[in-house]
């Protein structure tokens, strides 16, 4: 009887171990376990990243259950509250407090400098062969004639303001061939703006902006072999040279946003997928980094509960803040713009009060629907605005409304766009640096609310 039970138990834990072994090591790709083969898409595959292993081998330390993965707990994260089975977004909310009011440092780094892409800067169509060479004319801030100015920062400070978020068009400076090298000039100019700010007491947010060869908008990159499943590796390895670039950064001063209004090829469930590339990759030289997460479906408030936060040895990581942009009603914001032109434009705002409780309603749903998937997560508003094709009256009496129902839930957030942000234009500098300057009438009240 003795050895019937002991050979019983040497076939439940040779099962056990095989079992461990799939689970751990799986190669299957699927949104469930992403790694192995690539899976942007169904019809993509794609090499293997080397910290994925196969089932005769692996890393240590990485997660083996379902969904996106990452590496071994990083040492400043929270842990689970004790008992109550839920997350500890304590450090992520001291961050998501610290950034508190802020502004985007729009059409700056974000803007488009090359010319070889073969389209617009929203419709690339060729394949980059080469990382951009030299500094543009108007400088690594001013393909589009808004270069960041030094008075930026100490301008923003005596104002009230509390942080920065800059966004940086990373993509089209490296080339699309490995190891999507970003020219050292451009992290240069990324790096001084980011420190001046931080020296000014300004925390910084930094992302990956304007990655359309990624999500390729007009349908004209089918003819590049593998172009989907290359810039999702390519939008990996960038992450990998800014995250060593920045890892000695205080963790108290600098964010990383994995990407903007991500769309186009880039679904929801693909996005959930890649997240769990970029993920370790972050984690290996930033453990205590936080990290912000804007939404597939162009980064919306109303979108953001479809982010999967990729887990930590077994546990969602909780160092993270969930950032929504805010441009409705889009026929408002965007008059006259796309399918908002004609009749489909709303040229006013704010003349009735179902205008107010709408937009009050809207926000509160958009929040509510991320708290039901992660109670407690803290939550930033990455972008809003209006742009000047409608009246300042109806502009700014959107703005005291939205900052107002921002307020109210404790959100921070980044207005769109300082100090000139073409059609989202609200502050005039005054002098050659930015030092001073003035609001469009009712932007400063709204903007500085309590």
């Amino acid at each position: 009887m003795y050895i019937i039970i002991m050979e019983k138990l040497k076939v439940h834990v040779l099962l056990a171990g095989l079992a461990l072994c799939v689970a751990f090591f799986s190669c299957t790709a699927d949104e469930s376990n992403p790694g192995g083969e690539w899976n942007g898409s169904s019809s993509s595959p794609g090499p293997s990243f080397p910290y994925f292993g196969s089932c005769s081998s692996g890393p240590s330390g990485f997660s083996s259950d379902s969904g996106p993965i990452g590496p071994s707990s990083p040492s400043s994260a929270s842990s689970p509250s004790s008992g109550s089975g839920g997350l500890d977004f304590t450090r992520a909310h001291f961050v998501n407090n610290r950034l508190g009011k802020g502004v985007n440092l729009g059409n700056a780094f974000d803007a488009q400098c090359r010319t070889d892409h073969g389209g617009s800067g929203s419709c690339p169509t060729n394949s980059l062969n080469n990382a951009m060479t030299g500094t543009p004319s108007g400088g690594w801030s001013g393909c589009w004639s808004n270069p960041i100015q030094s008075g930026y920062f100490s301008n923003l400070k005596s104002q009230g303001f509390k942080s920065i978020r800059l966004p940086i068009r990373w993509a089209e400076k490296a080339s699309d061939t490995s190891p999507y090298t970003i020219p050292p000039g451009f992290m240069s100019a990324v790096k001084d703006v980011a420190d001046q700010a931080i020296g000014a007491g300004l925390p910084v947010i930094i992302n990956i902006h304007h990655f359309n060869e990624l999500f390729d908008d007009c349908n004209g990159r089918g003819h590049i072999a593998n172009d989907f499943n290359n810039q999702q590796k390519k939008l990996v390895e960038l992450w990998r040279q800014i995250a060593n670039e920045f890892k000695t950064y205080s963790n108290d001063d600098l964010v990383f946003e994995i990407l903007n209004e991500p769309h186009g090829r880039v679904d929801a469930a693909t996005f959930n997928s890649i997240l769990g590339y970029v993920w370790p990759v972050i984690r290996e030289t930033n453990p205590g980094r936080t990290i912000m997460i804007n939404s597939a479906n162009w980064g919306k408030l109303s979108s953001l509960a479809s982010v999967t936060i990729p887990r930590v040895s077994g546990v969602t990581d909780q160092n993270v803040i969930l950032s929504g942009h805010y441009y409705e009603p889009q026929c408002f914001t965007h008059y006259n713009e796309g399918s908002c032109t004609g009749g489909s434009g709303i040229s006013t705002w704010g003349t009735s009060a179902a205008d107010i409780n709408t937009l009050r309603n809207d926000i509160q749903s958009g929040y509510n629907s991320v708290q039901t998937k992660y109670p407690g997560i803290p939550v930033n508003i990455g972008e809003f605005g209006t742009t000047n094709r409608v009246s300042d009256t109806y502009r700014a009496a959107w703005l005291t409304e939205a900052v107002k129902k921002f307020n109210e839930l404790n959100l921070s957030w980044h207005w769109w766009a300082f100090p000139n942000g073409g059609w989202f234009d609200g502050y005039t500098c005054v002098g050659s640096n930015c030092s001073t300057g003035s609001w469009k009438s009712g932007f400063e009240a709204a903007l500085k609310q309590p």
